[in-house]
């Protein structure tokens, strides 16, 4: 049986540093693989309780030309805690071993079939 958060999400994030970006992702038994003009995202979620998640994702860059949200990083790690409910995500993020750099993450499945990696 498919879980609630399935589905392909456009993702729209903020870092603390005052750059934005956008992606997509798809989701699958809380598992999430994603991509966006400079990154490839992987990751996995678990649920604490009342649509209410945690969870980590691993960015690589693929595109030298595109700098991070948070400047000249090409690979880091991502721990993220917030809701997801209705096909849409409220969360928040900071990089692991960089606890002073955080995102704002919004998320919205447009569609409950998994696509593959890319725009």
């Amino acid at each position: 049986m498919a879980h609630p958060t399935d589905g392909y999400y456009e993702v729209n994030f903020a870092s603390n540093v005052g750059n934005v970006g956008a992606g997509k992702l798809t989701m699958k038994d809380l598992t999430i693989s994603g991509v966006d003009v400079g990154f490839l995202y992987d990751g996995a979620f678990q649920e604490l309780k009342d649509d209410e998640y945690t969870g980590h994702v691993e960015l690589r860059q693929h595109n030298k030309d595109m700098e991070s949200v948070f400047g000249d990083f090409q690979t880091y790690k991502l721990m993220l805690k917030g809701q997801i409910r209705d096909g849409k995500a409220e969360l928040s993020a900071t990089m692991v071993g960089q606890e002073d750099l955080s995102l704002s993450v919004q998320m919205s499945r447009v569609s409950t079939h998994r696509r593959p990696r890319g725009f």
